[in-house]
């Protein structure tokens, strides 16, 4: 699964595209979705996620679309994946993922 997000790190920087398969994209978003040594819980919490090139949604609440990779990188705490973003919890995303890190039950 890291090497899906290892591999974005790298290409985003360079400018290139690379995209994910799907069957590994969900299974890769799923995990990390509700893992909380990413902190992804709390980071995307009372959002609702979208993905526009694969069969996947997770949470509930404001919206949040995007491609798999950016939704991946977003989910893992890489603000990299913002840009490829939008909707209307676009505002609480950003300034999720400029603050600290929100902690549940820690």
């Amino acid at each position: 699964m890291m090497e899906r997000v290892h591999g974005q790190d790298i290409a985003r920087p360079l400018h290139r595209d690379r995209p994910l398969p799907a069957g590994p994209a969900v299974a890769a978003l799923t995990y990390v979705a509700g893992d909380r040594f990413y902190d992804a819980p709390a980071r995307l919490a009372d959002l609702h996620l979208v993905a526009t090139d694969v069969d996947w949604t997770s949470g509930s609440g404001q919206e949040i679309s995007g491609t798999a990779g950016d939704l991946l990188l977003i989910a893992t705490g890489r603000p990299a994946g913002l840009a490829g973003l939008s909707g209307p919890g676009m505002d609480v995303l950003t300034a999720r993922m400029q603050g600290p890190a929100p902690r549940l039950g820690r």
